[in-house]
């Protein structure tokens, strides 16, 4: 077997994954996977090839098999060997679908397994690559559920998804709704068993809105034989959302007890929907502020716990530096820096890097250790500020930055192995300001620091400024 990592290194704390082949060598898939994979994280390393034995695939955290009518029609040992080691060694597996018509087949080999599609023809399915991110990224899933406020089951026929992005859209402008997840089974977690995933997102639920379409009124599917009789059981909140003219007499025979259903294109009486259903929840617990608007914005930008929707994930970071938080601030004016999010602006980037210095100036510590903090990010956005500046060309007002950081790294008489990086970046801003002999001092206090730390890198770096200085 060989591996392939972002750096082409490996260690035991990254996550460990196989890929499978029928085939036993490097085909397209594994090529595609290998490439999608560590383009997720650098934390992944991704093997391929055929093992010498199976026993060398117990270390694995991860086996994605690729769905086939060959995985089906040959003797491999993908199916023979590799799934009931995982299967007993309590090893992940993710199918991914690349042929259609198997459905069948899978589910007489896999069972309730659930499995990605590789093969989805419609512009409103997530990409493959989102599709793994979501299941093996590094999201931290703890942290999201914290900042949301709560929790929307998506209840709909998989046919009907083109009017998913709409309604997701509806309901998050509704502002009691902005920060709630809202869950269907895109975000199930691939490789786990379905019908435990429904049940348990399910019930975690807040609310349950089930889209109305004549697809839910049809025999044998899983909205009208599963989702809504057991949320009804639960007593879930219900807003029910007509996406295409459905006969309403049939609708309420198969779905009893439902109640009124707002048309998906009636966004005043989905919003009074919304605002119904909300009093059976804790509004008293909700949560509020910059930070939270911050984090809540990065939820959108990634796409996670909600719809991806770069347009509002911006809005809601601006709304968190205007109320004082300086790490929106100089996300934004990274953003303006990179060209990530909006358009590349370096005038922009440095007000918003001003802006965030500025916000931690006026930072009011509450205590002995948010004094340390606060005194770290105002050292640290100094420096941010000085990079920025260089990055535009404004070398003087650079200099500046870093002259207030080295002032405050003195009084305090603060010393590190990063200090050779520091005194890097100022003898490099003064070579370009001309002002040979001041960075040549740099350069040597730089060069001192490195050695004293065996930073190698660091010195390379320092040696080569000391030769510009000559």
């Amino acid at each position: 077997m060989e591996f392939v990592s972002r750096e082409m290194n490996y260690h035991e704390s990254m996550r460990k994954i196989y890929c499978c082949s029928v085939s036993g060598g490097v085909d397209s898939y594994v090529e595609e996977m290998t490439e999608i994979l560590t383009d997720i994280s650098d934390h992944f390393v991704v093997w391929y090839g055929e093992p010498e034995s199976v026993s060398e695939l117990e270390k694995m955290d991860v086996l994605i098999v690729p769905v086939t009518s060959r995985l089906f029609d040959t003797v491999n040992p993908v199916m023979s060997e590799y799934l009931p080691m995982a299967e007993e060694k309590g090893i992940a597996v993710i199918p991914v679908m690349l042929e259609d018509g198997l459905q069948g087949r899978f589910d007489e080999h896999f069972g309730e397994l659930q499995y990605i599609s590789g093969i989805d023809n419609d512009d409103t399915a997530l990409e493959l690559s989102e599709k793994l991110d979501r299941t093996l990224g590094y999201h931290d899933d703890i942290m999201s559920e914290w900042n949301l406020n709560g929790r929307i089951f998506l209840s709909y026929r998989k046919k009907d998804r083109a009017f998913v992005p709409e309604l997701l859209r509806k309901i998050h402008d509704n502002a009691i709704f902005r920060d709630f997840a809202v869950w269907y089974d895109e975000y199930l977690r691939l490789g786990e068993n379905f019908n435990t995933n429904i049940v348990k997102e399910l019930e975690s639920s807040d609310l349950v809105v089930l889209m109305v379409t004549p697809g839910i009124l049809e025999e044998g599917n899983f909205v009208r034989d599963i989702e809504y009789p057991m949320a009804k059981k639960q007593g879930k909140p219900i807003v029910a959302v007509e996406a295409v003219k459905t006969d309403r007499t049939a609708l309420h025979k198969a779905f009893p007890n439902l109640g009124d259903v707002i048309s998906i294109d009636d966004t005043e009486g989905l919003n009074i929907a919304l605002f119904n259903a909300s009093r059976a929840l804790d509004i008293s617990a909700f949560k509020y502020g910059a930070a939270h608007d911050r984090d809540i914005a990065g939820l959108y930008l990634e796409g996670h716990k909600v719809e991806r929707d770069i347009s509002r994930g911006v809005k809601i970071m601006g709304q968190a530096a205007m109320q004082g938080d300086f790490f929106a601030a100089r996300e934004i004016a990274t953003w303006y820096q990179t060209g990530k999010y909006v358009g590349e602006d370096p005038e922009l980037s440095l007000r918003w890097i001003k802006e965030a210095l500025r916000l931690a100036e006026n930072y009011t510590p509450e205590d002995e250790d948010d004094e340390e903090y606060a005194r770290d990010i105002l050292m640290d956005l100094l420096g941010t500020c000085a990079d920025f500046h260089r990055y535009c060309g404004k070398f003087e007002d650079a200099f500046d930055y870093y002259k207030r950081l080295m002032q405050i790294k003195a009084e305090l008489g603060l010393e590190d192995r990063n200090d050779a990086y520091l005194y890097r970046d100022i003898a490099e801003t003064l070579v370009k300001l001309g002002e040979y002999n001041a960075a040549k001092r740099f350069a040597e206090a730089g060069i001192s620091v490195a050695k004293h730390y065996g930073d190698d890198y660091a010195l390379g770096k320092l040696l080569k400024v000391l030769g510009e200085t000559q």
